[in-house]
Formats: C-alpha cells, structure tokens, sequence
C-alpha cells in the first residue's frame, strides 16, 4: 500500500467513483451529489487536504479528504474529516488506520494543531 498526499483537483474523476461507492453503501441510490468542484475550490484556498492509498499498480484503493478551519473559539488551525472510504475488497488490512495516521502526521507536521476524524 502506498500512503500520499495528492492533489483532489488531479484526482477528481477517480475519487468521485468511490465517493459514490461509499454513498451506496450507506444510503442506498437515492440522493447522491457530490460538490467535486467545492472540494478543488476549497484545496485552492489552502482549506482542503486530500490523502490516498494505492496500490503497487497505482490503483486507488481508499482516500481521505479533511476540511482545515481556523477554530472560532481559540484560533488554531483544524482539519476535520470530510470523508474517509476503502474499497471493501481491500479491508481488513489497516489500510485506512495506517492511511488516517499518515493524514494526520503529514497534516500537524505542516501547521495544522488538531486533527479530527468522527466515527
């Protein structure tokens, strides 16, 4: 497995297929719309971080986009989870834990003070 930060603006096509994989699996058809565009505006503005696993062949396995914000309350700089997802066939490896810790050191190690990811 090969952890990276990459560019979502690069990526877009092949996130949106797993971004959709993943609202399937929660939700079903019905309803799914991703802001594709958003995410890039926002990774412009330096307030959107996108991080993959893929494999030897460079294929996307899984992916995880954080929202960074200035907290309103005491000023330091956050990333929040906007989204994580593996693909089921690749599940049951540590694959995200290992793809959340590198999205969470590479994140505190360029500036940002917390990193939170809800369950």
């Amino acid at each position: 497995m090969i952890f990276s930060k990459e560019n979502y603006g690069d990526c877009v096509a092949e996130s949106a297929i797993l971004n959709a994989l993943h609202w399937i699996e929660l939700y079903g058809k019905k309803g799914y719309r991703a802001d594709h565009g958003g995410m890039v505006d926002l990774e412009k503005n330096n307030e959107f971080s996108y991080f993959t696993i893929r494999n030897s062949d460079g294929l996307l396995m899984g992916h995880a986009g954080f929202i960074i914000l200035k907290s309103p309350f005491y000023g330091s700089i956050l990333a929040m989870d906007a989204f994580y997802y593996i693909k089921p066939e690749y599940r049951g490896q540590m694959g995200m834990t290992q793809l959340l810790k590198f999205s969470a050191e590479y994140l505190i190690n360029h500036g940002i003070d917390s990193v939170f990811v809800g369950i």
